[in-house]
């Protein structure tokens, strides 16, 4: 458009106005009563019940559809084939149901055992309406309206129109232009097998028009002869706009083609013609029925010829044919846009139409339609009528008796044959193989094969009638009454034959005298052979794409892996760094060297192979023990009378079988000097080694025998083999004493025991496997007590059948017999009485267990050993009866903890229940059946089921958990909020303690999730390239450059793929380096890394943004807490950082050192809160969260830190010199934790564990000093704490600030529990023993024995549901008690769940408030 030209239509004043109401493109408002009757997107009407047959499955079909194939070369005598052209170009004007439902739903079909297979889509339909029955849609007006040319919107014909003149686009040829692609087509070319590219399609509003090369004509001669009509306009209206020209034209060009369809079109098909027009009627809906596309509308495919005619339009093309023609197959010219490139194409192509005859009207199908016909990119080619049929199906007609039944009464007008009458097809048994015509018939071939005759049947005129009666009268605009009469008259003057001569430059007088016919002076063109149709390959979309799959996903696996192997070098290079890092780790690597050699014997002994070079090898000939490795294996000949020693054939080496242990093998390797050495003489005396021979040494037997190296190694009984076999040992007598079995045997222990026998003299243990089993040293006290009187005939073994006996006796028996088994153990002379010196041994054997040897040598300890001996010298058993036999304090059964074989204990007794469930015939498990309900239920989702596989489930599941999971992170590192909100009601409801811990779940499942989503997505990934370009509809988003394959590339680079990729990236970034050993390697790269947190989040924003498998829902989720997360930034920001001097630094046990400095004046705390710390001498400003040990009222804040990680060893190493120059630290806080709010119960239970004491060395000096100074203002008036702890030896700091909290409590406010867990379990009888022990001592002293305390000292773990209900009995009626922990995770998860249940057993509430570290 010139610049010109765009002034003229911004300034010129038009002086020729519409007078009329003007029609809307999309056929809205041509019925004002209805307005949307007949629009684009209208459902299909029908006068017969329909029904969703494709609903069910469509393999059980057994209606084969009647064989459509050309067995007769009959053609038409009056009629051409530009009749079957302009017929299909009516049903696409009135008609568009080729779109697909979305998601696409496929059916797969095979009609009949020979026939092909046919994939079809199902049709769109209206999803908005409610129902079972699916109401398909026309994407076209019904109307006839010139929506083929103008298209269904205003949009549509802008991009036709030229804005000049009222003209339509066309090139210089008179063609339509092909610089754009109005519509989506992915049909393939049948001439070429590809897709046709934007710059080879013609720009046509309807990818329908482009079907073949006889439409894309037909659109053309109307384009230009709207073009020839407003030409005229413009010569009788020279000032008139551009706009009023091209709808004047719009209007007479739409007339015309009314004209044509309804008054020449139509009689010429149907044989009959509509009654005159009368008037509009409002009630009359224009909607296209399916029966008429099924059926009627389908009829023209009679008439189609399998080649396409273009004729030379002059004298020699009339009178020569042959030689001034070119044809091509049907077959081979669907979407073929290279037929026509010249207005001189076209005029050979109208004229070929147009004196080519038609095929005759009757029952066969041209193998361009039938067999041949176009398909899409998964089927190229089709069968017509099968695929016809199954679109029946979809539409949900069922048979022709039923369709004709109901058209029977319909008028076809005066020319036509009255009314048509019901044929009874059932009693038609002359038809051939017509199928089952009462069930589900095809209605297309069952109608022509009813109609006999050579014209279309009666039944069809009678549907097309129908219809067209009903679309003239319905439209409001309809020419008859909207025109003058002298404009009605005009148009009714007008054929299609005046339209082609308007528009082209054929000549009038060698065309046919009607539109349709064949009488024309050129001779009628009849039988014309042509080319044979191609074969076309179905496209292979992942062709191509094999390797680029496979390498990305490759490259996405080796992310991870990748990113561990960066976080080692990282760790390497932190090892090697100068300063305060270094020299921790120059010195831990000296230890490791020190421990290298140990740790490399200790790994050969494992194998059971001794080398002769490394390894200590004595021998004793008077004993006649072998020592081999110092204490690691001991073999006592004298034991056994017979040996078995199998020397090497072929390598310096012998190995000796040892039924009581594994066969060690003497690896001399070539050095046979030395083999000799140790074998012949200092174990066989000095005798000859000879293969197959016995050697006698002092009575003992030795059999030589010989093999190779390789047999000796693989036959031999290794210590895993013998580790099996001690466990099959214990499990057989675990079995036996929780069945119930004799101990004669007599019952099958099943296959996993083993083949140990009761008489088996195999199945033995030494010391040392019964040591392991109760996790002693084997030179234990009390190890080699109990194996002496365990060991009945002091063999030096435990039979089976003795071990059996003393368990029976452990478990089952009374306490007088256990505590029996006890005094005898240790009353070395079997004099009946423990002397003084018996009663040392036994109860140092027992204080061994507690690991405080420094107790052994107290003055308390000689005490207690004194008030136990009662000042006489020995003690009778029924004196330590009175003392040890009120064991009441253990909840269980008294027995012995078999701390080695605990697994195996607990698996013997589920065995034994299992046994007893078995007996009980009413347990029975039902069967549970699980199924992807959303994608297996709803029909709506099928196809994006059949479309992206069930990876759709797992990626779309995975994002919404990893949205919510994800954003939730933000919320659970919130310190600022959470120190304020726990001084709110609020935490009576919400957990603020638990933020760090729920920030760790939420992590793991973000990370479970967001490799459930990878996963989804690589099927989906799949899944999606290997599909046709239309059925991606279901993702709007997806936008494919016109004519272009989408292949892998395109999927990998978009916005997902590459996001997708920087997220797994991110992520494995993130959780590498927050991983426990990682963070423990090297912690400022863990805090560096957890900054990713921010392009983390944009990178998810964006991922999502295409909205490819559904709505970006991310943001929903995200906004809340990302506002809320930055204000907490902000305070945190806000709140300046005070630079603190360390005034003390103290060493203490358990590498812990406490820090204490000069509180700053801005620093207000509680106790129980915690604050960070950074140390910038370390080389960074890192801050670590710690828990303030001192109390608020103190003039120093006091911190202890235990040496775990590079960054506290650090500090413990820079703090633990004799530098007179003491570093500064950064203090960061205070910040709020649970267990500030202790104070507000008036019983609160503090409960600590590890280094988890240290808030409480806060609270209980804090609790003290309130009570002291004002008791009536503390609302806490008892505090109960209890501490966990390995060894108690390990924090005597803190038992040191207990003594001064208990001291200072003189009204005895604070009860102070001890657990020591380095003890057995408290059913054990020596813990048992233990606790009377100090029980006693406490009586007497008012202290522990072990921790010197008035605190009650416990061994074993704490049963806290106990604790808790009798805690709620001491103090009823309170209803509402604090709990607090702190400590290792398995601790506070069961002091968790002990308060859930005493809470649930009782009308009493324990509030529970953790902490983890």
């Amino acid at each position: 458009m010139t610049f010109v030209q765009l002034l003229f239509i911004i300034f010129a004043i038009p002086v020729v106005r519409c007078d009329h109401e003007l029609p809307r493109f999309d056929g809205w408002y041509n019925n004002l009563e209805r307005p949307q009757w007949g629009t684009v997107g209208m459902d299909l009407t029908s006068r017969i019940p329909r029904r969703d047959i494709l609903h069910s499955d469509v393999h059980t079909f057994r209606v084969d559809p009647l064989p459509m194939n050309e067995t007769r070369r009959l053609i038409s005598k009056d009629r051409n084939v530009l009749l079957a052209y302009f017929s299909q170009f009516v049903e696409y004007e009135i008609s568009d149901v080729s779109a697909m439902a979305c998601p696409p739903e496929l059916v797969f079909w095979q009609p009949c055992p020979s026939c092909p297979r046919v994939v079809y889509t199902r049709r769109l339909y209206d999803t908005h309406r409610s129902g079972f029955l699916r109401r398909h849609v026309n994407v076209a007006t019904s109307f006839i309206d010139g929506s083929l040319i103008y298209g269904t919107s205003s949009t549509a014909a802008s991009l036709q129109r030229s804005f000049v003149s009222g003209q339509m686009r066309l090139n210089d040829e008179g063609l339509p232009l092909r610089d754009r692609l109005l519509v989506e087509s992915w049909y393939p070319s049948c001439r070429t097998g590809r897709i046709n590219e934007a710059k080879d399609t013609y720009s046509i509003p309807s990818s329908q028009v482009l079907e073949n090369p006889g439409l894309v004509a037909l659109t053309t001669v109307f384009l230009r002869y709207h073009n020839v009509k407003a030409s005229q306009l413009v010569l009788d209206n020279p000032r008139a706009s551009d706009e009023w020209l091209f709808q004047e034209t719009r209007r007479w060009v739409t007339a015309v083609l009314q004209n044509i369809i309804a008054y020449e079109w139509l009689p010429t098909l149907a044989r009959a013609e509509l009654p005159p027009y009368q008037h509009y009627d409002p009630t009359v809906d224009p909607a296209v029925s399916a029966e008429a596309i099924i059926g009627a509308l389908q009829y023209y495919r009679t008439l189609v010829r399998s080649v396409l005619l273009s004729r030379d339009p002059t004298s020699k093309g009339c009178d020569d044919w042959e030689s001034h023609s070119d044809w091509s197959r049907l077959c081979n010219s669907f979407h073929d846009n290279s037929f026509l490139q010249t207005s001189a194409d076209l005029e050979r192509l109208l004229f070929g139409m147009m004196t080519l005859a038609a095929g005759a009207e009757d029952a066969t199908l041209v193998e361009d339609v039938s067999a041949s016909w176009f398909g899409p990119l998964v089927q190229p080619r089709r069968h017509f009528v099968f695929w016809n049929h199954l679109r029946q199906l979809d539409f949900g007609l069922m048979s022709y008796a039923e369709i004709d039944d109901a058209y029977k009464n319909v008028s076809v007008g005066a020319a036509g044959h009255g009314h048509l009458h019901q044929r009874d097809v059932r009693d038609m048994g002359n038809m051939g193989n017509m199928g089952n015509m009462s069930a589900m018939s095809d209605f297309f071939s069952t109608a022509l094969q009813v109609n006999m005759e050579e014209r279309i049947p009666p039944l069809f005129t009678a549907i097309l009638m129908d219809q067209f009666r009903r679309i003239r009268d319905g439209d409001r605009f309809w020419f008859e009454r909207t025109m003058s009469a002298e404009d009605v008259r005009k148009v009714h003057r007008v054929r299609l034959m005046d339209v082609i001569v308007n528009a082209t430059n054929l000549n009038a007088s060698i065309l046919p005298t009607t539109s349709f016919g064949l009488d024309s002076r050129c001779a009628a063109i009849g039988h014309v052979d042509a080319e044979s149709c191609r074969e076309l390959d179905v496209w292979d979309f992942f062709s191509g794409s094999e390797v680029i799959f496979v390498v990305s996903w490759l490259v996405l696996l080796l992310i991870p892996i990748v990113t561990i192997v960066v976080a080692f070098l990282c760790a390497a290079r932190r090892k090697r760094m100068p300063g305060v890092f270094g020299r921790l780790y120059k010195e831990a690597t000296i230890v490791r060297e020190a421990d290298k050699v140990k740790r490399d014997f200790i790994a050969q002994a494992d194998q059971g192979v001794f080398l002769s070079e490394t390894t200590e090898i004595k021998m004793d000939p008077t004993s006649h023990q072998l020592k081999l490795g110092g204490k690691q294996l001991t073999i006592d000949f004298s034991e056994r009378t017979e040996w078995d020693i199998v020397m090497g054939m072929d390598h310096a080496g012998f190995l000796i079988r040892n039924p009581a242990n594994y066969d060690p093998v003497i690896d001399c390797g070539y050095d046979r000097q030395r083999y000799e050495t140790i074998l012949g003489d200092m174990i066989l005396g000095g005798a000859r080694l000879v293969p197959n021979s016995d050697v006698v040494v002092d009575g003992i037997v030795f059999h030589l025998s010989h093999g190779t190296w390789k047999n000796i190694l693989r036959t031999r009984k290794s210590p895993q083999d013998r580790k099996k076999e001690v466990e099959t040992f214990f499990r057989t007598a675990f079995r036996r004493i929780y069945t119930d079995v004799p101990l004669d045997g007599g019952v099958d222990d099943g296959p996993d025991v083993g083949q140990c026998g009761i008489y088996d003299s195999t199945c033995t243990i030494s010391r040392r496997e019964l040591a392991k089993a109760l996790a002693l040293e084997m030179n234990s006290s009390f190890v080699k007590h109990l194996f002496e009187v365990i060991d009945a005939d002091k063999d030096g073994r435990i039979s089976l059948t003795e071990l059996v006996s003393a368990l029976v006796l452990l478990s089952k028996g009374t306490t007088e017999e256990k505590l029996k088994l006890m005094f005898r153990a240790f009353d070395e002379d079997g004099d009946q009485e423990l002397s003084y010196k018996e009663l040392v041994a036994m109860l140092r054997s027992l204080f061994e267990l507690t690991d405080n040897g420094h107790y052994l040598e107290s003055s308390d300890f000689q005490a207690l050993v004194e008030e136990i001996m009662g000042g006489s010298e020995s003690i009778s058993f029924s004196s330590f009866l009175t003392f040890f036999g009120d064991m009441s304090r253990p909840r269980r059964r008294i027995s012995v903890d078999w701390k080695g074989f605990r697994d195996v204990q607990a698996r013997e007794r589920r065995h034994a229940a299992r046994q007893s469930r078995r007996a009980n015939p009413i347990s029975h498990v039902m069967h549970r059946i699980h199924k992807f309900i959303t994608y297996a239920f709803f029909r709506e989702e099928l196809g994006l089921r059949r479309i992206v596989g069930y990876g759709g489930a797992f990626s779309r599941g995975g994002a919404a958990v990893i949205s919510f999971s994800f954003s939730l992170q933000l919320l659970s590192m919130c310190r600022n909020l959470f120190t304020v909100l726990r001084n709110t009601p609020l935490h009576l409801f919400i957990p603020f303690d638990d933020n760090v811990t729920f920030h760790k779940l939420i992590s793991y499942v973000g990370l479970l999730f967001t490799v459930i989503h990878v996963v989804g997505y690589a099927f989906n990934l799949y899944q999606l390239t290997t599909q046709p370009p239309e059925y991606l509809c279901s993702f709007p988003a997806l936008k494919f450059e016109a004519g272009k394959m989408p292949d892998f590339t395109y999927w990998l680079f978009g916005v997902p793929g590459i996001t997708g990729v920087l997220l797994i990236l991110v992520i494995s970034i993130i959780y590498v380096f927050a991983s426990t050993p990682a963070r423990r390697v090297h912690y400022r790269a863990f805090w560096m890394t957890h900054k990713l947190y921010v392009p983390l989040y944009v990178l998810v924003l964006l991922h999502g943004s295409l909205n490819i498998l559904q709505e970006p829902f991310f943001w929903l989720f995200f906004v809340g807490p990302c506002i809320v997360f930055v204000l907490d930034k902000w305070m945190s920001l806000r709140r300046r950082k005070v630079e603190v001097e360390i005034v003390e630094a103290e060493p203490l046990p358990s590498q812990v050192i406490r820090l204490s400095f000069k509180r700053p004046q801005s620093f207000t705390y509680k106790s129980g809160q915690w604050m960070r710390l950074a140390c910038p001498h370390l080389g960074s400003y890192d801050f670590h969260p710690f828990t303030i040990s001192s109390a608020p009222f103190e003039s120093l804040v006091s911190v202890h830190i235990r040496a775990v990680g590079p960054w506290t060893r650090a500090v413990r190493l820079l703090f633990s010199g004799s530098s007179l120059m003491v570093p500064e630290m950064i203090v960061d806080g205070p910040f709020g934790a649970g267990q500030q709010l202790w104070y507000e119960f008036e019983v609160s239970i503090c409960v600590g564990g590890g280094i988890g004491v240290t808030p409480y060395a806060s609270i209980l000096k804090d609790f003290v000093h309130k009570i002291n100074a004002d008791p009536e203002s503390v609302k806490c008036k008892k505090l109960i704490f209890i501490w966990v702890t390995q060894n108690q030896k390990h924090f005597e700091w803190l038992i040191d600030i207990m003594r001064e909290v208990e001291q200072q409590d003189l009204q005895e406010r604070i009860s102070i529990n001890v657990f020591i867990t380095q003890f057995y379990q408290d059913f054990d009888i020596r813990t048992a023993m233990l606790y009377v022990c100090d029980r006693y001592f406490h009586k007497i002293n008012n202290k522990s024995v072990f921790t010197g305390l008035r605190g009650v000292t416990n061994f074993g773990r704490p049963n806290f549901e106990a604790i808790f209900r009798d805690v709620a009995r001491e103090y009823e009626p309170l209803r509402c008690f604090g709990v607090f922990s702190c400590g290792p995770p398995v601790l506070t998860r069961s002091v968790e769940q002990a308060c859930i249940e005493a809470s649930q057993n009782s009308k009493t509430s324990f509030i529970h408030h953790c902490e983890n570290f």
